[in-house]
């Protein structure tokens, strides 16, 4: 089983296809999700509950709601919130996806437009004047969790790694298997044949010295120079 230049580059073509597969496989962007938010609470009537998450562009948001009364549920930028909390600001920005007004129960997919800081705010007051107005306290619930994709490049590069060392081990153990071993064998039985023996100590030599002719032994019989 000797390799020629036409298997050999096979077998180097074979092992890059390989990776090149492991790499595509690996490398692909991942899906994560992590909760970002999660909360349980009471929100008095004519207060607000807010909390605050760092996202990215690209990134989706999902938020679960729940209550048991209408309030509104609100997504803005760290601009929006501080207007929100400004008393002198008669309006603020919000999110439309991220945002609905006069809700018990919701969930909603935002797409996050800009990297940087995002607030969650769950209004119990009589803002803004188109929402839901208080009745009294409320009970909600509220989960957010942002899915965001997570480059496997480098996972990718070590399982390559590790591919290519467990297609060499297996070649190298094929190599010794098919090609070593039997040559071994077959050196092995041929130094222990005793056809091979008595030919190796008897065979019949002339002394380069002298030229006397021996049938057998280790020393010509006549010089006494070793012939064997």
């Amino acid at each position: 089983m000797e390799m020629t230049g036409y298997s050999y580059r096979s077998f180097v073509v074979g092992v890059l296809a390989l990776n090149l597969i492991v790499l595509i496989s690996f490398a692909q962007p991942v899906m994560a999700d992590e909760t970002v938010i999660q909360k349980a609470g009471t929100v008095s009537e004519g207060d607000y509950y807010a909390d605050s998450f760092v996202g990215s562009f690209g990134e989706t948001v999902t938020i679960v709601f729940e209550s048991d009364e209408d309030v509104d549920l609100i997504l803005t930028s760290v601009e929006g919130y501080y207007d929100y909390t400004d008393p002198g600001e008669e309006y603020f920005m919000t999110y439309s996806g991220g945002t609905s007004l006069k809700v018990k129960q919701t969930t909603l997919d935002v797409f996050l437009p800009v990297d940087g800081v995002y607030y969650v705010i769950v209004d119990n007051t009589d803002l803004p004047s188109s929402g839901a107005m208080p009745t009294g306290n409320v009970s909600y619930s509220i989960e957010v969790t942002k899915t965001g994709e997570i480059d496997t490049l480098g996972v990718a590069l070590v399982a390559c790694g590790v591919t290519t060392a467990i297609v060499l081990i297996v070649v190298i153990a094929a190599v010794y298997v098919y090609m070593i071993r039997p040559r071994q064998k077959e050196k092995a039985a041929k130094a222990e044949s005793p056809v091979y023996q008595m030919t190796k100590v008897t065979r019949p030599m002339t002394c380069p010295t002298c030229g006397t002719y021996s049938t057998h032994g280790t020393y010509c019989a006549k010089c006494q120079r070793r012939l064997r």
